[in-house]
């Protein structure tokens, strides 16, 4: 999507737009860090927008609509690129510049900072739900069986991450018993 070199060239003659700077007077290439821009691109290109951009499109032919994203245009791309760091972040606030473009929204919305996305409440499901299943899973592991997992030292750690002791985690936990399952369907 974005060759470096080529880009990195476009960005250096640019000048900001001082009305979106609101009094700010910073020069592009004094602001951002030659790695956090390369590693914003690289988020852009590899990572999470063409993962993100291929569920959505996914999702929306599964129900037959039309769906755009608008901050994906090039020119905003190109213009957030190559805003100073200042603007992205500041004062413990991520995406400052767009906060400060829209004062017609109501400050309780603009300042949110209790927005999330959307998560799995796997570690919930991991102590409750799911929990006879993970005993049940354990107490007669292939894992095991196989000298891959000790699972009696298993379910000691699954017992203490029930019981909210800390150093324990329920990624962890989650990544074994998806182990357990697959190694049963497709070793067994």
């Amino acid at each position: 999507m974005f060759a470096l070199g080529i880009r990195e060239r476009h960005w250096r003659r640019r000048k900001l737009p001082c009305r979106l700077l609101r009094g700010r007077r910073l020069r592009c290439d004094s602001c951002t860090s030659k790695i956090g821009r390369a590693r914003q691109i690289a988020d852009i290109d590899c990572y999470s927008i063409p993962a993100l951009t291929r569920y959505e499109d996914r999702n929306s032919m599964a129900h037959s609509l039309e769906v755009r994203h608008p901050f994906l245009d090039h020119r905003l791309v190109d213009f957030a690129l190559n805003l100073p760091t200042e603007l992205k972040l500041n004062r413990g606030w991520s995406k400052l510049i767009l906060r400060e473009s829209f004062p017609e929204l109501p400050d309780q919305i603009r300042w949110r900072r209790d927005k999330w996305g959307f998560v799995t409440p796997e570690e919930a499901w991991l102590k409750r739900e799911f929990s006879e299943f993970v005993k049940e899973t354990f107490r007669k592991s292939l894992l095991a069986d196989l000298g891959i997992v000790d699972g009696g030292a298993f379910l000691s750690y699954y017992e203490a991450f029930r019981q909210g002791r800390p150093m324990t985690s329920y990624s962890e936990i989650a990544r074994a018993v998806i182990t357990e399952a697959w190694a049963k369907e497709y070793l067994s």
